[in-house]
């Protein structure tokens, strides 16, 4: 199997912010999560180690894709979802992230 990323927007950070900006805006953006986070970690570690991801990367990884620049909610998915779809697409991943967070990050 082949892929192709394309890092946009590259940023000099902790390699496990990048990781978690990856898992949300591939995996869980297009079709069935697991298969596509299994195959991104599987091809990251081989080749370096994975990092571990705490929950606040992951928790602005979905912040940060949640608008675009123009403050316009962004469309996850494809097909795309729009309006309400797209906002629900958000406030799911979000909550879900606050949920766990009693334990601490």
């Amino acid at each position: 199997m082949t892929a192709v990323l394309d890092w946009g927007e590259p940023l000099a950070a902790d390699p496990a912010l990048s990781v978690a900006k990856a898992d949300h805006l591939i995996c869980a953006w297009y079709g069935d999560a697991e298969p596509l986070r299994a195959a991104f970690r599987d091809g990251y570690a081989a080749e370096r180690p994975l990092p571990s991801v705490p929950r606040l990367y992951r928790l602005a990884a979905v912040v940060r894709s949640a608008v675009d620049s123009n403050g316009e909610v962004t469309r996850p998915g494809y097909p795309e979802r729009t309006g309400s779809a797209a906002v629900d697409f958000h406030r799911d991943r979000l909550a879900a992230l606050l949920a766990g967070a009693a334990d601490g990050f």
